[in-house]
């Protein structure tokens, strides 16, 4: 019996290790097969992985194109605004060049003296020239340069050429050699120069021989007047000097510039008393109207004026003087 027992025992131990073994064995196929499927799901999930990163490349890619052909053509588009822009700003240019040269023309049909005023201004430069040595004149030249002209200054003689200039100025100075105009020296007169007596009355000899523009300032007022002949009162040593309303007579140089009255600044001693031959009086001092304040001569471009147009106390008044002779000047020049 116990034999019997120890070998069922044996048995039933085989059977159980071939089942265990089988198992075992099942088990192992199992995890094999398993293992292969997990590698081929990976290798399917990294294949779909691989399509989905390349599909989102060609994505990219594609938007990138369609970016940079949208950005191509708003640019070709400002290219072509920016051209018909110009094309139509060329063509107003050209519209208004043609009207501007037809505009032109008719001003060059206008008669000479409408001419003048208009081309007193930038169209037409003046040149003049002063005939003096004082450094305190140089104010003069200021003023002149200021309003657009050309001012060449010289102290001698050989360079006074009427040919080369538009006009003539004489500033102020000093008293007039009594002597140049025949009267004795009083005892009140000093500060004479003979040779720039002699200079200044050459030089206005010179342009009126030539019918060109002449302006002379106190002095130089002084200096015109005697180069016509003219005579001068020597006065009593004291200088006239300040502030004296002047009355302007109607149709004269200065009047439509100053309606006929300026307040003009004064400084001299001197003053013109016999005017000379062709020369007519034009402004007076209006508290004592014996007193010449201006002249013109009646057929020639020469005028004379006793106050300081270029103190610098007259300011605006002092420029629209200076104007107006420039505007004389450019008139006698389109003649």
């Amino acid at each position: 019996m116990l034999l019997i027992r120890f070998h069922a025992r044996i048995r039933i131990r085989a059977m159980l290790l071939k089942c265990t073994g089988k198992a075992f064995s099942v088990g192992h196929a199992v995890h094999l097969n398993f293992g292969v499927d997990q590698e081929n799901n990976m290798a399917q999930n990294s294949s779909k992985n691989n399509n989905r990163s390349q599909t989102g490349s060609k994505k990219r890619i594609g938007m990138l194109l369609i970016a940079a052909i949208v950005i191509l053509a708003v640019a070709a588009a400002g290219i072509i605004y920016s051209l018909s822009v110009r094309k139509s700003s060329l063509s107003e240019e050209s519209s208004a060049g043609r009207s501007s040269a037809e505009t032109s023309d008719t001003v060059d049909q206008k008669p000479d003296n409408e001419n003048a005023s208009a081309s007193s201004g930038t169209d037409m430069k003046i040149s003049l020239l002063m005939v003096d040595n004082d450094e305190d004149n140089q104010r003069v030249v200021k003023r002149f340069e200021k309003l657009g002209c050309e001012v060449t200054t010289t102290y001698d003689s050989d360079m006074v050429d009427p040919d080369q200039y538009d006009g003539l100025v004489i500033p102020g100075g000093g008293n007039v050699t009594p002597g140049m105009y025949g009267a004795e020296r009083s005892q009140f007169t000093s500060d004479t120069d003979l040779e720039k007596d002699q200079i200044q009355i050459d030089a206005v000899k010179k342009f009126v021989a030539v019918k060109k523009p002449v302006l002379g300032i106190c002095r130089g007022s002084q200096i015109i007047n005697v180069a016509f002949g003219g005579t001068l009162d020597q006065g009593n040593g004291e200088y006239h000097e300040g502030w004296h309303k002047v009355r302007i007579a109607e149709g004269s140089l200065m009047y439509d510039t100053f309606e006929g009255e300026v307040d003009a600044y004064h400084y001299h001693k001197q003053q013109v008393l016999k005017l000379g031959s062709g020369l007519k009086a034009t402004q007076w001092d209006i508290e004592n109207p014996a007193l010449i304040e201006g002249f013109e001569h009646v057929t020639l471009p020469v005028y004379g004026v006793q106050w300081h147009p270029d103190a610098i106390k007259m300011h605006e008044d002092g420029e629209r003087a200076f104007q107006t002779f420039i505007d004389a000047v450019a008139k006698q020049k389109n003649r």
